[in-house]
């Protein structure tokens, strides 16, 4: 699949749609979770740039992976409001007409999994043997793997660990007990559920990796706010420091591709 099908009429067409919404006034963010603009058929960056609600609608005219439309567009509601204008436009000139962009979803599947700053291997604990499998999962990336019982035993490895007694005890502790909210319990959780969905992807596709980065954006938040009782500008301001961080590491592999 090239971009754009190797059609530079195509980018053009596209980036002047989304020029002429901008002009409208029709690149927004949605209030809240419930605001009606979300079943508005303009809303959001896929939806605005192709005009329909299906992310395959980024194959089919752009020749665009449908995870990187599904990433474009959670990008595009954890940014500000402002960045969020401009950001539909800024990810398709990111992309070269005629690119290959096959590789850019496993280089930011291995980032996620495993980078010095945001991986979440970075939240779970050392003084097991957990921190092994998010590697092993980030390796299968880095070395292509085509061999789909690798990528089984592997998701087999880090869903063992999000259903240990260890993590189910000490969460059940926290719903019976009052005071035993354990919040590093939950991040660590929330990143293995984001391993086993990255290398579920390896075998499944696009649908386990639009999970793999919706569990790896909660595993920040979580471990970015204090607790459930946070103002709700807390929850913002953490959705928007790793929405920045996606946008970054997204357009530095668009623009090297």
């Amino acid at each position: 699949m090239q971009a754009f099908h190797g059609k530079e009429d195509i980018k053009t067409t596209h980036l002047k749609r989304l020029q002429e919404h901008k002009d409208a006034g029709e690149i927004y963010q949605a209030d809240s979770p419930d605001d009606e603009h979300i079943d508005n058929d303009l809303y959001g960056a896929v939806r605005l740039t192709v005009h329909s609600r299906d992310h395959r609608e980024y194959e089919r005219q752009l020749g665009i992976p449908k995870i990187l439309a599904d990433i474009e567009d959670s990008i595009f509601d954890q940014i500000s409001p402002t960045e969020a204008v401009d950001w539909p436009e800024t990810f398709l000139e990111a992309i070269k007409v005629g690119a290959d962009l096959s590789g850019v979803w496993p280089k930011f599947a291995h980032w996620l999994l495993v980078d010095p700053t945001f991986g979440i291997v970075n939240f779970v604990s050392g003084a097991n043997k957990s921190r092994p499998i998010i590697q092993r999962i980030a390796d299968l990336y880095s070395n292509e793997e085509k061999q789909k019982i690798k990528w089984l035993e592997a998701k087999r490895s880090a869903q063992w660990e999000v259903w240990s007694p260890r993590y189910r005890l000490r969460a059940l502790a926290d719903l019976l007990i009052p005071r035993t909210f354990n919040k590093s319990l939950y991040v660590e959780m929330t990143a293995f559920e984001a391993a086993c969905s990255a290398a579920a992807s390896g075998y499944k596709g696009d649908e386990e990796a639009k999970w793999a980065h919706i569990y790896f954006t909660r595993a920040h938040i979580y471990n970015y706010v204090p607790d459930y009782s946070a103002p709700w500008e807390k929850y913002v301001e953490a959705n928007r420091r790793i929405g920045n961080a996606k946008a970054e590491k997204l357009l530095e592999l668009l623009r090297a591709a």
